[in-house]
């Protein structure tokens, strides 16, 4: 049987507070979410890895909009590969310019 986390428990597993995870949960952007019987929020291992993945597109500056639409995409399936790696490369292109302003400030 595959170990389940609490809010509590994803929390403290993934460094990040439980607010956080109720935000993305309200943003649409924890796919599939689970609950128990009594309606709590249940993570196995696939949503800390997703949950790991959203916050890594949340520092890099990508508005939670664009992630939304990512999320879409991937629940869409394979067919949308090739407008998930558009997001993907548009916004390390952002990155890369950015980072090219600070060496110039």
């Amino acid at each position: 049987m595959e170990k389940l986390y609490t809010i509590g428990d994803a929390a403290a597993e993934l460094g990040m507070p439980a607010s956080t995870i109720r935000f993305y949960e309200k943003n649409g952007l924890i796919p599939n979410q689970q609950r128990s019987s009594d309606g709590r929020r249940l993570f196995d291992e696939d949503d800390l890895e997703w949950m790991r993945f959203v916050e890594r597109l949340k520092v890099s500056g990508m508005p939670i909009k664009e992630i939304r639409e990512y999320i879409e995409l991937y629940m869409a399936g394979d067919s949308t590969i090739e407008e998930r790696r558009r997001i993907v490369y548009e916004r390390r292109a952002a990155i890369d310019a950015q980072l090219e302003e600070l060496k110039l400030a």
